[in-house]
């Protein structure tokens, strides 16, 4: 914490020194960075038109626009600035759409999942089953608690073989349960909800 105010401090002084540097510091609201004569953004509290826009732009919905434009504005005013709520809530409400779910039934999930980002993804592994629950859960600890960040197929073979004993590799790699790396892809991003990704040509992890 020490070495991160001062590097803030230090930037924020040679910003004030110089007429032609500019330097923008971006951070999470914690932990706290703090700057001496600096203008502060929350972004949060500045990006509802873009939210709005990208809502009109990715919520394929079908029926009346009318509908579709009221549905937008509970979206943005309980997205509350916050772009990865509202673009789950985006893939949510499309797959609903595309499974011929009423305007009512589209309103009363976009009520019922919670605004903060805990709470919706609490509410998305909700709809796991309990061998799905199980496998998630064995994915995030592989990713969050490893020696050293593993490989892609590093994590791969860690998780088969912690939901259940493979047998040996050319037994596993010619069963049905294997992945191949394109497939396991897809499995870590469904089965995290999309809070890990892969990165690194899909060699490495990380939590979003």
């Amino acid at each position: 914490q020490r070495a991160r105010d001062e590097l803030a401090g230090f930037l924020g002084s040679l910003a004030a020194q110089t007429k032609t540097a500019r330097i923008c510091l971006s951070a999470r609201h914690f932990p706290i960075v703090i700057t001496q004569n600096c203008p502060e953004v929350i972004v949060e509290e500045r990006n509802s038109d873009a939210i709005n826009s990208f809502l009109v732009s990715k919520l394929s919905l079908s029926g009346k626009k009318y509908q579709k434009k009221e549905l937008i504005q509970a979206l943005a005013r309980k997205a509350g600035g916050v772009f990865y709520w509202a673009s789950i809530m985006v893939e949510k409400l499309n797959r609903q759409d595309a499974e011929g779910k009423s305007y009512d039934e589209l309103f009363e999930t976009t009520e019922r999942v919670p605004e903060e980002l805990d709470g919706l993804f609490a509410n998305l592994f909700e709809g796991f089953t309990d061998r799905e629950r199980e496998s998630a859960l064995c994915l995030i600890k592989w990713v969050l608690l490893p020696e050293y960040p593993l490989t892609l197929t590093e994590l791969r073979y860690a998780v088969a073989w912690s939901v259940q004993d493979q047998g040996s590799l050319s037994i596993w790699h010619n069963s049905r349960h294997f992945l191949d790396n394109d497939r396991f892809v897809r499995w870590i991003r469904t089965y995290s909800c999309g809070l890990i990704e892969v990165v690194g040509r899909q060699t490495s992890m990380r939590w979003t």
